[in-house]
């Protein structure tokens, strides 16, 4: 019937922060933060979830890309992500702009800025559509780092730190 339903909780979900804690998240990352920003701001842990069972994730290069720059942190850094993205790269850009839908704007802008930077001859122009800053807000692409740098201003991004892939 209308205006009833169920709100089914995994307790996986969540990176183990309980829902109230992830609500609030949330309404950080409507405000432009990605998921680790959000829970740092709220001074959580990056991660408290537990895979006691195991894990298998299924995906393709676009999906390990987008996975990778959504959490730099659990991928070496960034430096880390940018070796990374350098060994995948071509990647197909409109398939990653659709994954990316799926994610807070600031990851396209990274993934975006990260492929444009270091590796050459890929058309952005599909990750920019979709991670176009369109409030003017100024994001630092290493959410630890310093709030001032070098502006991207294509992506929005504030580049506060020197990234080198290792190639």
């Amino acid at each position: 019937a209308e205006g009833s339903g169920v709100l089914l909780y995994l307790r996986q979900e969540g990176r183990g922060i309980g829902l109230a804690k992830k609500i609030e998240a949330y309404a950080l990352k409507k405000q432009g933060l990605d998921t680790v920003e959000a829970n740092e701001r709220l001074g959580l842990p990056v991660d408290l979830r537990t895979t006691h069972s195991g894990t298998l994730r299924l995906g393709s290069r676009e999906l390990t890309a987008v996975d990778i720059v959504a959490h730099p942190d659990l991928s070496g850094g960034l430096h880390g992500v940018a070796t990374v993205l350098t060994d995948l790269a071509p990647l197909d850009c409109v398939r990653l702009a659709s994954v990316c839908e799926h994610y807070p704007r600031v990851v396209a802008r990274r993934l975006g800025w990260l492929l444009e930077t270091f590796a050459n001859g890929m058309d952005t122009d599909p990750l920019q559509r979709v991670g176009a800053p369109g409030d003017g807000q100024m994001l630092p692409i290493d959410h630890h780092g310093a709030s001032s740098g070098r502006r991207a201003p294509r992506w929005g991004l504030i580049i506060n730190t020197e990234i080198e892939p290792d190639v």
